[in-house]
């Protein structure tokens, strides 16, 4: 079961890109987010949001990694059991935000020049040149129960919500950990001394990578068809 919904997730990927429609909130600005006409948008039906199998070291976790800093590399997207779905695009949706490749070779380059708390992925094809979180209409309520959520998009450097991307709002580009070990990378939001984990999705249902902190209280909100991912540093 879990080949066959892996296969029609794969096959979703050749298709097109969707962007996210636009909506103007009570305030009159207007955002771009999963939602049209204030009625939740229609979405293919080829996958089902899935229970993931049991917990089993991944491909990435076997394998011994070192690290010789500042390394350039791309980042690798896969289940949360660890099969490998994909890689981070070099080609960003033309809502400006990071997509799915399957190719390595159509994969973005990164740049991570520490492992020690939160770091900076820098990548240079973008004019805001760091791999960061820019947040969706509804704020930075990231807690159990709340469905805002953040666009993974180049932002400026930043280690604390501040403006400059193309998305529009707030965003920060310090927002990363790196397991020394294993190079996953893990994504929180920063406010003052706080910080939130945020759960990394892909949200089929417009093409791109999108962080939250609660993916039921997301996908109850707007019926995205959406995978929780992980995301893991490939030195070059």
């Amino acid at each position: 079961m879990l080949l066959a919904l892996t296969l029609c997730f794969l096959a979703s990927l050749s298709g097109f890109v969707l962007g996210h429609p636009t909506s103007v909130a009570r305030n009159g600005v207007t955002y771009s987010h999963p939602l049209h006409d204030g009625k939740p948008a229609k979405i293919p039906s080829q996958l089902t949001l899935i229970s993931v199998d049991k917990r089993q070291p991944s491909p990435f976790e076997l394998v011994p990694r070192t690290l010789t800093l500042p390394a350039t590399g791309t980042i690798s997207v896969t289940f949360r059991s660890g099969s490998l779905i994909g890689y981070v695009a070099s080609t960003l949706t033309s809502d400006h935000t990071f997509a799915l490749t399957l190719s390595s070779s159509s994969a973005a380059h990164v740049t991570v020049s520490s492992t020690t708390g939160f770091i900076d992925l820098v990548v240079a094809s973008e004019p805001y040149g760091y791999v960061g979180a820019a947040l969706g209409f509804q704020g930075s309520d990231f807690v159990s129960g709340s469905p805002s959520y953040a666009f993974m998009t180049p932002v400026p450097q930043s280690s604390s919500p501040a403006t400059g991307n193309a998305i529009g709002s707030q965003g920060e580009s310090q927002i990363w950990n790196i397991d020394s070990t294993t190079l996953e990378l893990t994504a929180s939001w920063r406010s003052g001394t706080s910080s939130s984990p945020l759960i990394t999705f892909y949200d089929e249902s417009y093409g791109d990578l999108d962080f939250t902190a609660d993916l039921t209280a997301f996908t109850d909100e707007y019926s995205d068809r959406v995978i929780q991912v992980r995301l893991w540093f490939n030195p070059a």
